[in-house]
């Protein structure tokens, strides 16, 4: 028996479910995969703020180091954001800097945390992590330009290459001290800002099938632009940086060799706004350095030595960058090592510009980092503030983003490609082992900077240096420890020599307990490495009369009024000597120069009148002790003085005056004792 076939009406309803449940189910794959991908776009960024904050975590219990106090404790303007808190961050030059932006974050931590430090630290790990996103972010759109061909559509890699390279910067340990110092903050503000602009270009100039709105983007870019430089002169130079990235790896100048003088104009005439704000904040921060300079230590090193520093800081930190261990917030080097860095440092130079066509990412990374690592504005400090980690914090993007390249490169270059999935596990692996190697240095460095003790003498232990043991010295001067005070600036000297100020500071503190004699010599050091050290003279001539050696206690008097005619107690101090000496001609002489220096001082006039006595000239005497009393009418020796050079001059009855006086005077403070 043939079965029936079903009617076309009986089987447009199973049809229908069918297309149903097709379709139901296309749509749980299309959810499926938007979840999926969104959960993939957001991985890294999530990865990089936990990471970064948990690595950074240890800041949040340090202290304040410091030129903290006087930064946040000194300066009233920053402690709020009222009105008039605002007219003093930007109608004034504060610090030599203008910076009132970054003023204006302090008086918002003061605001929302008064003066407990953590409230600081969590804003400058915040700025920081801020500051990794973004640089993920600009990794994403770098790659995508870098990309040397069509083939590389594997969005997924360069999620990969900008996650890796943004770990490789917010984990090194060159972050930390921007970051652990409260002091840093223009530096993490102005960041932000430079790196929101540079963001803001990169999208400007993309195509307009992947980014639309090219004008919005420029005035973006712009206008970060402008609030980096409100909170300091860090991205002064992004000028710069835009030209060599329009170069490579935006290539705008790429197949136009006929044209590219005209090319280049255009180019250079789109950053007009950009050169326009930099010129203007130079002016201003040049302006700002005027108005209220830095406050100098009293150690400076000279032109040659600083200059030998400014040429070996690219090798010097492309090294510790590589090799992240000793790090110091005071770095001081030999001769011979400053010689050798900046020697590797023309080496790199002409190895980069030999292999340039080969490695084309190479080039403009290496001429950003020179760019960034200029010293702007620093011209004036000792010269290892020209080795300060903090001023890598940007100097050290391209060499992140070339740690990025490098991984599409080998993914889709060659290796990754013919290899296998082998060797893409194990460079996996040991990014990862290097990640968490950089992350546990990161984490105790970041515990070095709890406090001012702890922070140098970690930095005297890892990387000695002078500057080290000089700021241990006046930590333990400040809390009295004057014999561990003593040999921490002995040891300031045993690493420099030159340092006369470690002399100084030992030679006051071994006058405290009465070692005349080593403090002696210690100060003929001050005056013979800087001769014009006046209190230091002062001090070694007084030391020299406590010996008995009077002589050479004259000449350095002599020096002293030489290089500061106005020290009249210097003046006094000679004339006294003389006296004692009996040269009293020239005694006279020099206490004469001293009561016409000071005429209302009354103990210059009584030894004055003194010596002229014992000259045997009492009329000029008698006229300097009367104006000792007019002066000093409770002095009791004034009033015997003046009464017995009366009494020479035959003036008995007034002569008696004044020593029944001198003797009433006597007999009252003895009453009163």
């Amino acid at each position: 028996m043939k079965s029936k076939k079903p009617s076309r009406r009986a089987q447009t309803p199973s049809r229908t479910a069918s297309t149903r449940n097709e379709s139901s189910h296309a749509q749980t794959l299309v959810h499926s995969n938007e979840r999926s991908l969104k959960v993939w776009k957001n991985l890294f960024p999530t990865l990089i703020v936990w990471v970064t904050s948990l690595v950074f975590l240890p800041v949040l219990n340090n202290g304040f180091i410091d030129a903290d106090n006087r930064l946040l404790g000194d300066y009233f303007g920053n402690r709020g954001l009222g009105w008039t808190d605002l007219q003093w961050m930007f109608a004034g030059f504060h610090l030599s800097w203008y910076q009132p932006l970054s003023w204006m974050t302090l008086g918002l931590d003061h605001v929302l945390w008064w003066a407990d430090p953590f409230g600081h630290h969590l804003t400058n790990l915040a700025l920081h992590v801020v500051n990794a996103v973004l640089l993920y972010r600009i990794g994403l759109e770098l790659f995508w330009h870098w990309s040397p061909d069509d083939r590389i559509t594997d969005a997924a890699w360069f999620r990969v290459a900008a996650g890796i390279a943004t770990l490789g910067f917010a984990l090194h340990p060159l972050r930390v001290e921007p970051v652990a110092w409260a002091s840093a903050r223009g530096e993490m503000v102005a960041s932000a800002f430079f790196l929101l602009s540079l963001l803001g270009y990169l999208k400007a100039n993309a195509p307009a099938s992947v980014h639309r709105n090219p004008a919005r983007w420029t005035i973006f870019s712009i206008c970060a632009y402008l609030l980096s430089l409100f909170a300091g002169p860090s991205g002064l130079l992004l000028p710069v940086i835009l030209l060599i990235i329009d170069s490579y790896p935006l290539k705008r100048l790429a197949g136009q060799r006929s044209g590219l003088r005209s090319a280049a104009g255009r180019l250079i005439w789109q950053k007009a706004p950009y050169l326009s704000l930099s010129v203007a904040f130079g002016v201003l921060n040049i302006a700002a350095r005027h108005y209220e300079p830095i406050t100098q230590p009293a150690y400076q090193d000279d032109f040659f030595t600083w200059a030998q520093y400014q040429l070996a800081a690219p090798a010097f930190f492309l090294w510790k960058a590589i090799l992240p261990i000793g790090l110091s917030p005071a770095y001081e080097l030999t001769g011979s090592s400053a010689a050798v860095y900046a020697a590797v440092g023309v080496v790199i130079c002409a190895g980069v510009l030999h292999i340039r066509d080969r490695w084309p990412a190479l080039a403009p990374a290496w001429l950003c980092y020179l760019v960034l690592l200029l010293p702007i504005f620093r011209s004036e400090f000792p010269a290892e503030q020209t080795l300060a980690d903090r001023y890598t914090y940007l100097a050290g993007l391209p060499w992140a983003l070339l740690l990025g390249v490098v991984v599409i490169h080998f993914r889709h270059a060659g290796p990754g490609r013919s290899l296998g999935t082998q060797p893409l596990l194990w460079s996996s692996g040991l990014t990862l082992v290097a990640l968490t190697v950089l992350g546990g240095l990161t984490w105790n460095q970041a515990r070095a900077w709890r406090d001012s003790e702890t922070l140098w003498r970690q930095a005297a232990t890892a990387n000695p240096s002078s500057r080290a043991h000089f700021n241990l010295a006046t930590l333990a001067e400040a809390h009295g420890k004057y014999e561990d005070a003593i040999a921490s600036n002995r040891r300031v000297v045993e690493i420099d020599p030159l340092r006369w100020d470690a002399h100084e500071r030992a030679a006051r503190l071994l006058q405290k307990p009465g070692k005349i004699a080593e403090a002696v010599e210690h100060y003929r050091i001050v005056v013979r490495l800087n001769p014009g050290a006046i209190d230091a003279r002062r001090k070694l001539a007084a030391g020299l009369v406590n010996q008995g050696e009077s002589g050479e206690a004259v000449q350095q008097f002599r020096k002293v009024l030489e290089l500061a005619p106005e020290r009249n107690a210097a003046r006094v101090k000679l004339g006294t000597i003389l006296a004692v000496e009996g040269r009293l001609d020239e005694a006279a002489e020099i206490l004469t120069a001293a009561a016409r220096a000071d005429p209302k001082d009354g103990r210059i006039a009584l030894q004055l009148g003194q010596v002229l006595a014992a000259q045997g000239k009492f009329n000029e005497a008698v006229h300097y002790f009367a104006e000792a009393t007019r002066l000093r009418p409770e002095n009791a020796e004034a009033h015997e003085s003046l009464g017995r050079g009366l009494f020479e001059l035959g003036r008995k009855d007034e002569a008696a005056k004044h020593l029944r006086e001198a003797l009433r005077i006597l007999r009252s403070s003895s009453a009163a004792r």
